[in-house]
């Protein structure tokens, strides 16, 4: 029988092997678990831990596994996926003292309670207003009698023997201040409550038609007042709070680009020297005595930059562009840490920082796109998580503040419940109980009627491939006929909400696509996690399982054995010459015409197995010559 190798004869001896190259491999095992690669043939995609972070379109590598899109669930907690919290809406309760209408906007805590100040101006008494656990809102729970008309700025917490809860106020710019017992638990007792606009407390030198106010932990503690009203006058305060009196330690202007501060932290230097860091859009500076001097410099910068700066985990986390923030340590290094990292975040996300707070574990960030509603992301230097997102485009999240009290501290009788206390710039407050809580853990814990979580576009690692999908296995806690999980698709690009799979309603549920599969190169899922009336009992999603095989083009192998001596009496051709055209073609890198029979020219990588080889002596003696079998295999790459 003859064959064609690179357009020339070739005699061989027996018959022509021809197989299929299987392409997937087995894995080898090094433990005697089974796992599911050990599987033969069908590749499963498994999912179940998502506390890696939003933010990833596509899986590009194994690094992705705990990362997904977008969510509104909870995912911040390993291994499950639940319906949102559900936000408890605060009433404002005022009674003669606060208007209706009026919105509140600042928040401090202060012993085992958390107050606020309201908006706008008050003529005869100035509130403060305290959550109460019994009415489930905000409550009047001290008021000063004024002599004019003023409106507060700001409220703010002081630590340290002549500390307390402090609101600044214009008008005469005096403050109020409370006093503490000796185990500061106790707040707003009305006998210790000193209206110190009498002690002599240092007027500022202008006025302040709009500031933001900030309690600076400096040693000692010093109450710290950034002026915004006016682009020509920029001033910092920093007031000393040591009584009988409280004088001016600071008074500094910041200059920006016609722009006016945003914020106001107290951060250390690089020599350890703590300092106000003032943030500005472009910039933010370090106000040391009656001067400033840069920090850090911010390119494109908008007029939001620096909203919401803050201090966490001794870094200073900046705010920047529309999801940017800037990790900045003492140090003077900086890193990029923002949601916008990787492939972005949604554009249902997409705006800039209007508020922070912060936790021991969890840094909380309030942003609001453009003609959307606020959202609220977690971020615990892993990963990036949404925990809740408005409804209403029209308003504005201006503080947060994350309260855990010990109920037995409370002078009030406030729970041991952690909350995330939200207010906005209309007359709305809310607040996420549980927020620092790990829902398996949390009983009582209310979610959504309704929760997405979107995950990866998955394609196997190889979107080249075309992949026949077969079905999904669900894992979960808590399905029913009423809690349920719902998950939508699509494939190659598609939009996930392309197609519905069905719905699982039992703790192990398999949703196939039909008996025969369908095919595509890559899908991404969204999955709908819906309860029933009870807001406590909800599904979980625990795992997601989707089995498909990856199918490229079938390639063949061939193997054959030359036969020297008789190619070389049948073309001609020396046996030494072939042998040596053998070698050449197996030493190449460029692909093989090969073709026998009926068959098409098929192109292949020649390799040389195991020669068979005897060496002649030709007549008369003046050379030897090679003759035998030359097995070789013919790959199709």
């Amino acid at each position: 029988m003859d064959i064609l190798l690179d357009g020339k004869t070739y005699s061989i001896s027996g018959p022509v092997k021809r197989s299929i190259i299987q392409e997937w491999p087995s894995q080898l095992r090094t433990t005697g678990v089974l796992k599911r690669s050990d599987r033969a043939l069908i590749s499963t995609f498994t999912r179940e831990d998502w506390s890696g972070g939003l933010g990833a379109k596509r899986m590009l590598a194994d690094e992705d596994s705990r990362r997904f899109w977008d969510s509104n669930c909870e995912t911040r907690f390993q291994g499950q996926v639940t319906p949102p919290i559900l936000a408890q809406v605060d009433n404002i309760v005022g009674g003669a003292f606060v208007p209706s209408g009026r919105s509140l906007f600042s928040m401090a805590v202060y012993g085992n309670d958390i107050y606020a100040v309201p908006t706008g101006a008050f003529a005869t008494t100035l509130p403060i207003m305290r959550y109460s656990v019994a009415t489930s809102g905000w409550i009047v729970s001290e008021s000063f009698s004024i002599a004019a008309t003023i409106s507060a700025l700001g409220l703010v917490t002081l630590e340290g023997d002549e500390g307390g809860l402090w609101v600044v106020y214009k008008e005469d710019v005096n403050l109020n201040r409370s006093d503490i017992t000796a185990q500061r638990v106790i707040p707003w007792l009305a006998a210790v409550i000193d209206y110190i606009g009498s002690l002599a407390v240092a007027t500022l030198p202008n006025t302040l038609p709009d500031c933001k106010v900030a309690a600076l932990k400096l040693n000692p503690d010093k109450l710290g007042i950034l002026k915004t009203g006016q682009v020509s006058s920029r001033d910092v305060f920093v007031l000393s709070t040591i009584r009988p009196s409280t004088t001016i330690e600071t008074n500094a202007w910041v200059p920006a680009r016609q722009t006016f501060p945003n914020s106001m932290v107290a951060f250390p230097n690089i020599y350890g020297s703590i300092y106000p860091a003032v943030g500005l859009p472009g910039e933010v500076r370090h106000v040391q005595g009656s001067i400033s001097q840069p920090l850090l410099k911010i390119d494109a910068w908008k007029p939001s930059d620096t909203m919401g700066m803050v201090e966490w985990q001794k870094i200073l986390f900046i705010p920047v562009g529309d999801g940017g923030i800037y990790a900045y340590k003492s140090d003077g290094s900086v890193l990029e840490v923002g949601p916008n990292l990787d492939d972005g975040i949604p554009v249902t996300m997409l705006g800039p920082t209007t508020a922070t707070a912060v936790s021991n574990r969890w840094l909380f960030v309030a942003m609001k796109p453009l003609n959307r509603p606020s959202v609220i992301l977690a971020f615990d230097m892993i990963g990036w998580h949404k925990v809740w997102e408005d409804t209403v485009s029209t308003r504005t999240i201006v503080d947060m503040k994350v309260f855990a009290p010990f109920t037995t501290l409370s002078k009030y009788g406030s729970d041991s419940i952690d909350r995330l206390f939200v207010l906005f710039d209309t007359d709305v407050a809310i607040n996420l109980p549980f927020i620092l809580s790990n829902p398996v853990n949390t009983p009582s814990l209310s979610v959504a009627t309704q929760g997405y979580f979107e995950d990866l576009e998955i394609s196997g690692l190889s979107p080249e491939i075309p992949s026949g999908f077969y079905r999904m296995q669900l894992v979960g806690k808590g399905l029913s006929n009423i809690n349920t999980i719902t998950p939508l698709y699509g494939f190659d690009g598609a939009s996930p909400t392309t197609g519905t799979l069905g719905i699982a309603a039992q703790n192990f549920s398999t949703l196939a696509w039909g008996n025969q599969g369908t095919q595509a190169r890559s899908i991404q899922v969204r999955y709908l996690l819906t309860r029933g009336t009870l807001s406590a009992t909800y599904p979980q999603l625990i795992s997601s399982s989707i089995e498909y095989y990856k199918q490229p083009s079938l390639r063949e192998q061939f193997e054959v054995t030359i036969d020297s001596e008789d190619t070389a009496r049948i073309t001609q051709r020396s046996t030494e010459m072939i042998v040596s055209e053998v070698g050449s073609l197996a030493s190449a890198l460029n692909l093989v015409g090969f073709q026998y029979g009926q068959i098409a020219t098929r192109w292949v990588k020649l390799i040389v197995m195991e020669p068979q080889e005897d060496v002649l002596e030709q007549q008369p003696r003046l050379s030897t010559i090679r003759v035998g079998k030359i097995p070789i295999r013919l790959v199709e790459l």
